[in-house]
């Protein structure tokens, strides 16, 4: 039977249970279509930072050595630090096994902090996180299962993480990046009437029928598809 744990600042210490089998499950995920994040080359300066090549192998750009794309304790410690100081939360999926098969993480935050965070590279993002976002909202950093221990219906309670998130940052706009199908898919199935859906420029395989749930589609200036689940206050 699948269990469903929230670690949050008060009981932070279940990473240093679980943490290592979450890296692990976050490795596999991003390893995996669309990412292919295998290994990452040691020369930061290389602009192949990601390959789906083994670690132990030679860069093909520049010929440096290649290691494996994730550390796990760099992983482990960032979350730690994201629950400890900016009111993170991780909720995870545990199997019969106690195993971290499903991890969604969120926190709270504004538009000019995540431009710099994770858009800073892409100034037209600036103005439209501005324009797009509420002063406040919740930030879906991750969603990533071991598909190597469950390969497929990870996604089957979307609507209802989202709606823990919901009430846990009571009732905030959250929003997340992907280019993940499945995300975007089983989000617009749970709560499409609440969710603006803009696309980027990488082009996502999504059912049709799926997209003519979303409440609004639009464009971002990334290859990022962006989703926006709007507080049932925000609706009207």
């Amino acid at each position: 039977m699948k269990t469903i744990e929230t670690i949050d600042s008060t009981n932070i210490d279940r990473l240093e249970v679980i943490g290592s089998a979450l890296a692990d499950s976050y490795k596999i995920a991003f390893a995996g279509e669309p990412w292919n994040e295998v290994s990452r080359c040691i020369n930061t300066d290389c602009p192949e930072q990601f390959t789906c090549q083994e670690p132990g192998n030679s860069c093909l750009t520049c010929n440096s050595l290649l290691v494996e794309a994730y550390d796990s304790k760099e992983l482990v410690d960032a979350w730690r630090q994201m629950v400890a100081n900016d009111r993170a939360i991780i909720e995870t999926t545990l199997n019969r096994g106690q195993v971290p098969i499903l991890a969604t993480i969120a926190r709270p935050t504004n538009p000019d902090e995540l431009f710099e965070r994770k858009y800073a590279d892409i100034e037209a993002m600036r103005p439209w996180l501005r324009r797009e976002l509420p002063p406040v909202f919740v930030w879906i950093e991750d969603t990533f299962a071991n598909r190597k221990v469950s390969p497929s219906g990870n996604l089957v309670g979307r609507g209802a993480t989202l709606g823990r998130i919901a009430t846990r940052y009571s009732g905030l706009m959250i929003a997340t990046r992907t280019l993940t199908p499945a995300i975007v898919g089983a989000t617009l199935r749970d709560v499409g009437t609440q969710t603006q859906l803009s696309l980027g420029s990488q082009t996502i395989d999504v059912e049709q029928a799926r997209l003519l749930l979303a409440r609004e589609i639009g464009n971002v200036p990334d290859r990022r598809s962006f989703l926006r689940v709007m507080a049932r206050e925000e609706m009207g």
